[in-house]
């Protein structure tokens, strides 16, 4: 029997961390915890292991710690206590609110009450790719005629956030609300046909997301949609309101379903010579500079600065087997023609070999990446690597809500979501 000291303790913790990732933490003295691992605020992190006790770790003590990348299909994993809910479900209001809301997981079902008008109740977890929640909403109760219960998406937990939100109202009838911008501009409204009990479906498809009904779970009609950012982690689950600041609405979601596609390797990259790599999306380079975005964020960088581009997915043992000195064009082919790279626009690339001489090649049809010149071995104290491939060289890592705040002797402040991490590790002690 789990004493009451205890439930409570396991709460609080449950409360005050970001979410968890399945993964293992490597201590500087040796110590290692596997289990569900949780961000917090204050510079540390929690190691959940079954029903063990919490283990709380700072970041100053932590040697390595790898992540699993492949987000769980279902939510069925087992709460710590009665009521709390399964990792890496969180809860939080969003908005201003008077009553304040409660979220519960009970025989396999999530409760949620929440008030408030213009604000909600938000059980939710990040998704870094595609993917797509289900649920059957079998029961509302209270709140005004317009109070709603349903599945929504949101960049961030701010009130001004872009978000799409499919919902049951009390008034029996369905609702489809969207802001595509940040502000606090009214957002978009459909009526739609849709009566508890009943299913609902959010899909991810790159920066679009579509929201879905069904009488019976099977046969789904698309009511919306709404363009939000790709690239970065969305926030998704569950958001009830009741209408206005005085009461509750409760809402009983069950039959709960997460489907999250594989994160794959990013289709295009820029090493740096540091060893800094941003997996990125190119959208100009020539001899002298390199523009693109990684993570929503424009970058321009001098060619003197990048060691390599890859413009489609390489396998990584192919790049490692590249010995120093190496420089030149890798092919869609698989081969490698050695050479300096003399001109390179958009449409083709031009190489000088020693032994071949001249060559062109079209981009991106033939190359599948270039080689300038080789990585200065890495100096930074910490390595932080991305499911997507991106890997930063850093001075520091601190902990800012939902992602690590690097600092990257190049790029200079990155913010790497939680939810992309899949190592981190120290390269060499600190001074």
């Amino acid at each position: 029997m789990i004493k009451t000291g205890l439930v409570l303790a396991l709460l609080l913790l449950a409360n005050s961390a970001v979410f968890g990732r399945t993964g293992t933490l490597r201590t500087r003295t040796g110590i290692t915890y596997e289990g569900d691992i949780r961000l917090e605020a204050a510079s540390s992190l929690l190691v959940l292991a079954g029903t063990n006790q919490p283990v709380r770790v700072a970041l100053a003590e932590v040697e390595q710690m790898t992540l699993n990348p492949d987000a769980r299909s279902e939510t069925a994993s087992l709460p710590l206590v009665a009521g709390a809910l399964p990792a890496p479900w969180l809860n939080r209001q969003v908005g201003l609110f008077g009553t304040a809301g409660t979220a519960t997981f009970v025989g396999g079902r999530f409760i949620v009450q929440g008030g408030g008008a213009e604000a909600c109740q938000f059980v939710y977890q990040p998704i870094a790719g595609n993917g797509e929640l289900i649920t059957r909403i079998s029961s509302t109760a209270g709140g005004e005629a317009a109070a709603k219960a349903g599945l929504m998406a949101r960049h961030a937990l701010t009130e001004d956030s872009p978000f799409l939100w499919v919902a049951a109202t009390a008034a029996g009838k369905g609702v489809v609300l969207s802001r595509a911008t940040v502000g606090k501009n009214p957002p978009q409204t459909a009526s739609v046909e849709f009566a508890t009990p009943g299913w609902l479906k959010l899909t991810r498809t790159s920066n679009r997301v579509s929201a879905h009904t069904s009488r019976d779970g099977q046969k789904w009609d698309l009511v919306g949609a709404e363009t939000l950012l790709a690239n970065i982690p969305l926030f998704i689950g569950f958001a009830v309101n009741s209408g206005n600041s005085h009461e509750l609405n409760r809402a009983v979601f069950e039959n709960v379903t997460l489907n999250l596609a594989p994160r794959e390797t990013a289709q295009q990259a820029v090493t740096l010579r540091n060893g800094t790599t941003l997996a990125a999306t190119i959208q100009s380079v020539n001899d002298v500079t390199i523009k693109f975005t990684s993570y929503g964020r424009s970058f321009s960088f001098p060619m003197i600065e990048v060691s390599r581009l890859l413009l489609r997915p390489v396998a990584p043992e192919k790049l490692a087997a590249l010995p120093p000195g190496r420089r030149g064009v890798l092919l869609a082919n698989g081969d490698f023609y050695d050479g300096e790279i003399t001109e390179l626009d958009g449409n083709k690339v031009k190489v000088n070999s020693v032994l071949f001489g001249p060559r062109e090649y079209s981009i991106p049809k033939e190359v599948a990446g270039l080689v300038y010149r080789d990585l200065r071995s890495p100096a930074m104290p910490w390595l932080a690597r991305g499911s997507n491939g991106t890997v930063l060289q850093s001075k520091s890592v601190i902990p800012q809500g939902d992602r690590f705040l690097c600092e990257d002797e190049v790029v200079g402040a990155f913010h790497l979501p939680f939810a992309e991490l899949v190592e981190l590790k120290r390269q060499r002690p600190l001074r």
